[in-house]
């Protein structure tokens, strides 16, 4: 599977290590994944499903949801940008879940 990455993507902030389950929808589909790497502006997420380059979908962990855009796609892992950043303590919620 060829690996698509979007040129304009830029990663300001590190990129936090985790291993957490996660509920994807796009649409009606709905998706077990799992988180891999999070940041407050966005994620690294393990799933099967073939989410397409530029698609939106909602993302839910731990008690926090956002929607999101797939910025990264390739070898069943997706990156995704969310539409409005975590707050320091979503993030830190995050990575006391793992």
């Amino acid at each position: 599977m060829p690996t698509a990455i979007a040129k304009h993507e830029n990663r300001r902030e590190r990129r936090l290590k985790v291993f957490l389950r996660v509920k994807i929808r796009r649409g009606a589909d709905r998706y077990a994944a799992h988180l891999i790497d999070v940041s407050q502006s966005g994620a690294q997420v393990h799933c099967d499903a073939a989410i397409k380059l530029g698609a939106w979908v909602f993302m839910e962990c731990a008690d926090i949801s956002r929607d999101a855009r797939c910025v990264r796609t390739g070898a069943n892992r997706i990156g995704l940008r969310f539409s409005s950043p975590l707050s320091a303590d979503e993030l830190a919620h995050l990575i006391g879940q793992h």
